[in-house]
């Protein structure tokens, strides 16, 4: 993977660790008749999945402006939160709350928001309008890191390299992708998994056989 997106990762997973955070708060604020290990499964699940799709939608904005270099970078700055890795139990919290909250992210995801989120629900009972509802609540941090570890419209079209577009089409695909989607989503998936100790872990792997 480009240095960039080891930062990226890095940016996610260490410090206050801001992707294990996450996931505790949105595994609070999903529907309370889910059970809470699918709940806690789930959280988990959205806050990899966002880390791993919303670089490769940013690759896809990117690709159909190609006569604008700083498209995607755009995206990053109007969208991207980085206070909220410093604080992420208040940032995704107050996302969640937000009465114009948008699963498609103003576009960026678009129709694709939809699959991701059905992906998503497979084997959990958590719905998946909530779930696609978690995604954009997570979207302003992960957005942040990408903008922290960028930091220039080079730097992430650097990154982006890792993420080929096409990865939007096959969200499904990420739990077995060699690519760097795939590796960044089973790593975040582990980490923000560990907030909720040892016995999520196990029910995440046997759930992914």
């Amino acid at each position: 993977m480009a240095d960039v997106t080891s930062r990226y990762v890095r940016r996610l997973t260490r410090g206050g660790a801001p992707a294990r955070a996450a996931a505790v708060v949105l595994a609070d604020v999903l529907p309370a008749d889910v059970p809470p290990a699918h709940r806690r499964r789930a959280a988990a699940a959205v806050v990899a999945t966002a880390a791993a799709l919303l670089p490769a939608a940013l690759a896809r904005h990117a690709t159909r402006r190609p006569a604008d270099a700083t498209a995607a970078w755009d995206v990053v700055l109007k969208f991207g939160r980085p206070a909220d890795l410093d604080a992420p139990e208040i940032g995704v919290a107050a996302q969640w709350r937000a009465a114009r909250l948008d699963p498609r992210l103003g576009g960026l995801l678009g129709a694709s928001a939809d699959a991701i989120a059905a992906v998503l629900g497979a084997g959990t009972r958590v719905p998946t309008a909530a779930l696609a509802r978690a995604i954009a609540a997570v979207g302003p941090l992960v957005l942040g890191a990408v903008a922290r570890a960028a930091q220039t419209p080079a730097g992430l079209a650097s990154m982006l390299a890792d993420f080929p577009p096409e990865t939007l089409d096959a969200p499904a695909a990420l739990e077995r992708s060699e690519g760097g989607a795939g590796r960044v989503f089973r790593y975040v998936r582990r980490r923000a998994a560990a907030g909720f100790g040892g016995r999520l872990l196990a029910f995440v792997f046997r759930s992914a056989r």
